[in-house]
């Protein structure tokens, strides 16, 4: 079933967070991409029962709807971008807890702890109390409580902030798992790469709108003519920032490995537009209206 949200706005005080956003999210994996600020958060907070909006409506399938949160709250596995536990409660204490929250019945509590720490390698810290694991593991603990129950709505603010490279592939890997062709992940993230590697659709966010959403491949060739690559002397370097939007460089032997958009279409380039670069021509369009 696709979750539709219609002309959802909400504001804090004077700040208009979310613009009368219209978004329809399918069954898979969606990524929320955008700048802070942009309101991918409020948007998650929303879906999540956290946050009421002031306007909108947001409809799930036929039959749930956001103005009957007790029934959605059922559904959601959240987690936050600022995650935090009990520090003297146990890693598998700490989750069997969340289970009593989400109302996981007593009968089946057991298994989908044990399940939840296997696939976040967090089984051999079962007894580890929250306080004394790292900042690595806390995320763990945050994606671990978050899929705790199966929910179908998954949400997650960057959830691969703090995770080492390998834990952030085995991340990606869960999640896939995870998705078994009728479940809704939801992601934010400003690891672009990780929208990129994980994402079936992904919708880009500006000034609480939502600027564009398509499949990754889709998103991913709208910068397709107007990004170039050249190695550079640093003074041409920095001669071409004053007159271009840089996506990236890297230092090389002879000066700057320099990926950047142009005005035009870009000549005598082989670069192939990823997901960064269209994020970058995106909101740099967007900027410019």
């Amino acid at each position: 079933m696709d979750i539709v949200i219609s002309g959802l706005s909400k504001s804090f005080k004077k700040v208009c967070a979310l613009c009368e956003v219209n978004l329809t999210i399918e069954p898979g994996i969606h990524g929320l991409l955008g700048p802070n600020g942009a309101g991918k958060t409020t948007l998650m907070r929303i879906l999540a029962t956290i946050l009421h909006a002031d306007c909108g409506k947001i409809r799930w399938g036929d039959t749930l709807d956001w103005e009957h949160p007790k029934q959605i709250k059922e559904m959601v596995g959240y987690l936050p971008q600022q995650f935090g536990m009990y520090r003297y409660l146990r890693v598998e204490e700490a989750l069997k807890n969340v289970a009593l929250l989400k109302n996981i019945p007593k009968e089946h509590e057991k298994e989908q702890v044990e399940r939840a720490m296997e696939r976040t390698n967090l089984t051999e810290f079962a007894k580890r109390k929250v306080g004394q694991i790292s900042g690595g593991m806390l995320r763990r603990l945050g994606i671990a409580q978050a899929i705790l129950g199966e929910p179908s709505l998954l949400i997650m603010d960057e959830p691969s902030v703090g995770l080492d490279p390998a834990e952030r592939i085995h991340f990606r890997k869960i999640i896939r798992d995870y998705q078994n062709g009728e479940r809704i992940v939801l992601i934010s993230s400003h690891i672009v790469s990780d929208v990129e590697n994980l994402c079936d659709k992904v919708s880009i966010m500006n000034g609480g709108k939502v600027l564009i959403t398509g499949s990754t491949p889709e998103i991913k060739a709208k910068a397709s003519h107007s990004v170039k690559e050249e190695v550079m002397s640093e003074e041409a370097f920095r001669d071409l920032e004053s007159r271009h939007t840089v996506i990236n460089f890297t230092p090389v032997d002879d000066g700057y490995r320099v990926r950047y958009l142009v005005n035009g279409p870009a000549e005598g380039t082989d670069a192939a537009s990823n997901l960064e670069d269209s994020y970058t021509y995106i909101i740099q369009r967007n900027k410019a209206i």
